[in-house]
């Protein structure tokens, strides 16, 4: 059906509105008409947006739309980006914009533009070079691994595949009766060598101690090479927390030949049986925050159980070899001690200094990897106080104050061991006065292993006879301590450009004064000059530009 729009001619009754409503083009709108008149005319607006909207141009099927911008709405779209020149004028300026050159957003005072800043950054994608490091925290969860901060997974505590007692994981050492214990080959539980305790007759107990205590999960497994038949002889297998409290132990009994449980809640028969040189594995898997544990025997879960001490950490393991009743000697085999995959951890980037000339922080930007877990980003001072928590990449760091050089806290977590978030990647950008592309003085580097803090210049005035007056230069290293480093700089020689090449080349040697005056405006034209000269002068110039610019930058 056609569209029909309700607005007549001026002053038109019909069925719109009522008889006497006409009305003379110069006098006011009844306001019922009134009211008709705009929702009608928005009605045909519609309509018309409808019709524009339908219309293929170019005939390519595609067709205009008047709700999107290339296809996308305003939600779609987001924000919008309008780049003017650096320096709007005129119809160009308006009450903002948007500085491509460094991603700043301007503002007009209402008078005139103000100056523009400049901006600096550091980034790093190792953490662990070019003034970046990376701490862990203590008990070590987490690491830095190609560049990137992970948690720890799984951890070989000892294998004994080295023929030696002692871990290989350097947290853990034995602390109690090392006498018992030797690495052997004849028995081996897996590789090809095992942890050998052996009583004489004796209660021979050995204890394995963390320097730290952690709370991830314990693994371990066992041979006995024999039963000496005696009721009162056992091997038992204990887990203790750091102030010493035991939390479950695993016996194997003699005479009464079962394995026994102890948990908070008594003692639980897990086998009612056992076999010599047979291999049982055991896995203690701790739930410190409700105080118990899962314990996995041969693999299969057995169940969870309450632990036998309030505890909020695992520390120690000790292996009981209790001969002393039946005065039989006994060895008993143990290997693949391991400590589980970290569920938790936090690691604290540490940065280099920003340029000496910074004004304001920016902007935080670094990549992470979730793989389906948490990955939290903090921003602190140098004492560790929190300034932002959660920052997301590309937020603003604005409320940093310009002196503090901000650290990055990362803080990672995962509910599956089986997935591995890690924090990537980091940029930090700042802003300079406006203008300010000086040399930065910490770019030069260090300088007999101090870093330069400053470069001061004297400029000692002397005046000849016949009244040439000579201005001498005199810059001087300065370090953090107002010490003087080096003494008088030699240009072309001790001052370096960022990439740590020689600004200028010193070998040629000067033209004299009297030459360079005649070339600047005198009876000697500069075409005269030979090579040498005029490249030596060439030098000189930039040598002067370039001491004028830093003076400036340093004065500003």
């Amino acid at each position: 059906m056609a569209y029909e729009t309700l607005l007549k001619d001026w002053g038109n009754p019909g069925v719109e509105w009522k008889d006497g409503w006409a009305f003379s083009k110069d006098e006011p709108l009844p306001a019922e008409w009134g009211n008709f008149l705009m929702d009608n005319l928005i009605t045909d607006v519609q309509h018309l947006i409808d019709l524009t909207n339908a219309i293929d141009s170019d005939n390519d099927g595609q067709v205009d739309d008047a709700y999107t911008l290339r296809g996308k709405t305003p939600d779609e779209l987001g924000g919008f980006k309008y780049v003017q020149t650096d320096t709007p004028t005129g119809a160009g300026g308006g009450a903002s914009w948007y500085k491509d050159s460094n991603g700043l957003i301007l503002v007009h005072d209402g008078e005139q533009f103000e100056a523009q800043p400049e901006t600096g950054y550091d980034e790093s994608d190792d953490l662990d070079s070019d003034g970046f490091s990376v701490s862990h925290e203590s008990p070590t969860r987490t690491k830095l691994e190609n560049g990137s901060i992970l948690l720890i997974n799984e951890q070989v505590v000892a294998d004994f595949e080295d023929g030696n007692i002692d871990p290989e994981h350097g947290a853990w050492s034995w602390s109690a009766g090392t006498s018992h214990l030797s690495v052997q080959s004849a028995q081996v539980i897996s590789g090809t060598q095992s942890l050998e305790m052996q009583s004489a007759g004796t209660d021979a107990v050995s204890t394995l101690t963390r320097d730290l205590p952690i709370v991830q999960d314990w693994e371990f497994a066992v041979q006995i090479g024999s039963d000496t038949a005696n009721i009162n002889d056992r091997t038992r297998f204990s887990a203790y927390d750091e102030t010493g409290n035991r939390l479950a132990a695993v016996t194997f009994n003699d005479g009464a030949g079962n394995v026994v449980l102890s948990h908070g809640n008594g003692d639980t028969e897990i086998s009612g049986g056992w076999a010599v040189d047979r291999t049982y594995s055991f896995e203690f898997d701790w739930d410190f925050d409700n105080n118990e544990f899962d314990l996995y025997f041969d693999g299969a879960l057995e169940g969870t159980f309450a632990t036998e001490a309030v505890a909020s950490n695992f520390k120690e393991f000790s292996i009981e070899n209790n001969t002393l009743n039946s005065g039989a000697t006994r060895s008993v085999f143990t290997d693949d001690f391991h400590s589980g995959a970290r569920e938790y951890g936090e690691a604290v980037i540490s940065c280099p200094e920003p340029d000496t000339r910074i004004e304001s922080w920016d902007v935080l930007r670094f990549t992470r990897t979730l793989a389906g877990e948490s990955v939290i980003v903090d921003v602190e001072d140098e004492s560790g106080t929190v300034l932002i928590s959660d920052i997301s990449s590309n937020d603003d760091l604005s409320v940093v104050d310009a002196a503090t050089n901000p650290q990055i806290r990362v803080r990672l977590s995962r509910t599956d061991t089986a997935n591995h978030p890690s924090f990537d990647s980091l940029y930090r950008r700042w802003t300079l006065r406006p203008g300010d592309t000086g040399v930065n003085l910490l770019s030069f580097g260090d300088l007999a292993g101090e870093s330069i803090h400053e470069v001061n210049f004297t400029a000692p005035v002397t005046k000849d006879g016949q009244g040439r007056v000579t201005v001498d230069l005199d810059p001087r290293y300065i370090n953090a301590d107002g010490d003087e480093m080096t003494g008088d700089l030699t240009l072309g020689e001790d001052l370096l450009s960022p990439s740590g090449d020689s600004i200028w080349d010193g070998t040629a040697d000067h033209i004299p004064q009297e030459r360079v005056e005649q070339g600047h405006g005198s009876n000697l034209d500069a075409d005269l000059w030979d090579g040498e000269e005029r490249d030596t002068l060439e030098k000189r110039e930039r040598r002067n530009s370039f001491i004028h610019g830093l003076l400036i930058n340093r004065n500003n």
